[in-house]
């Protein structure tokens, strides 16, 4: 799914850097690249570099995808405690999925 809409979004005449959507706090290079519609609905792309994690933020985009800023801003983190991810990943991999909602979270959050 991401792939071909990743290389789109790479291969932007340079304007869209592969730093500036990388998320901070992952193992391993993981990339969220949000898309803000004329309607006030974000969707989000996404890549990893790591099977895990490329399956983690991949989900998590396609949650998040189609809500409006609003929505994603007031998503609250333990929502995600249903989901029991101390028991299905480690600390460091689970520390990568809440920098991943923090990445979410920030653009839900964006005025521009």
């Amino acid at each position: 799914m991401a792939d071909g809409v990743w290389k789109e979004v790479s291969d932007n005449s340079g304007t869209a850097s592969v730093e500036e959507f990388e998320v901070p706090g992952c193992q391993s290079q993981t990339w969220l690249v949000p898309h803000f519609t004329h309607d006030d609905m974000i969707y989000f792309t996404a890549d990893s570099a790591a099977l895990i994690s490329k399956g983690m933020v991949c989900l998590l985009a396609d949650v998040f995808s189609n809500s409006t800023r609003s929505d994603i801003a007031s998503f609250e983190e333990k929502s995600l405690d249903g989901l029991n991810l101390q028991g299905l990943l480690t600390p460091g991999r689970r520390n990568g999925v809440y920098s991943m909602l923090k990445v979410i979270q920030s653009y839900g959050s964006r005025k521009d």
